[in-house]
């Protein structure tokens, strides 16, 4: 039976400034554009949706303070042990996520600013003894390893224009990248497409 192991990380108890919080997103684990759950905003964002999302002004049910305080500390009582049933599944310099035990369901807080001291890492639980995991785990290195790819060369470039009209900078939320290196993009509402075809 395949066996992936990874060293042991030192990792500081979590304190999530709430004003620190760009916004937060709970849904199926899966797709997050918005397709499989839901994005929230704190309400000093309200006005701020071209930066954010690049269409559509907010509706008050994309506004909420409280489910931002929520999901925040939900992310903060996973990684600090004092919640069972969920596990911290990456965090990087834009985001923490948590999935539940059973990896149908995942929480994310999407930061404004790094959090000095955190580690960044794609997979929290150290070692995985099946092998649907440890290909499970190959693959988010290597889509990880390809966005970053693409997104540096996006920003070398500027923008790219996309079929459909949107100009895709390296701010543009819901950016992904596919196995051939060809951006893709979607919106909260659901739903993605190449950046070189039109939807």
């Amino acid at each position: 039976m395949a066996t992936l192991q990874f060293p042991p990380i030192q990792v500081p108890d979590l304190k999530i400034d709430l004003s620190n919080v760009q916004h937060v997103y709970v849904g199926r684990t899966g797709c997050a554009c918005g397709c499989n759950g839901k994005h929230y905003y704190p309400e000093r964002h309200r006005e701020n949706w071209k930066e954010l999302r690049g269409w559509g002004p907010f509706e008050d049910k994309d506004i909420s303070d409280k489910q931002v305080a929520r999901i925040t500390r939900l992310i903060e009582d996973t990684w600090n042990n004092k919640s069972t049933g969920r596990r911290i599944d990456m965090c990087h310099s834009g985001f923490i996520s948590a999935v539940n035990d059973s990896n149908t369901r995942t929480w994310t807080v999407y930061l404004e600013k790094r959090i000095p001291g955190l580690p960044d890492f794609s997979i929290y639980n150290m070692t995985y003894t099946r092998p649907d995991e440890v290909e499970r785990i190959a693959k988010v290195h290597e889509q990880v390893e390809r966005k970053t790819k693409a997104i540096a060369q996006l920003k070398d470039r500027g923008s790219v224009d996309c079929a459909c009209g949107q100009v895709i900078t390296p701010v543009t939320p819901y950016v992904e990248v596919g196995a051939d290196g060809v951006l893709w993009h979607g919106n909260a509402e659901g739903g993605g497409h190449r950046a070189d075809v039109e939807p």
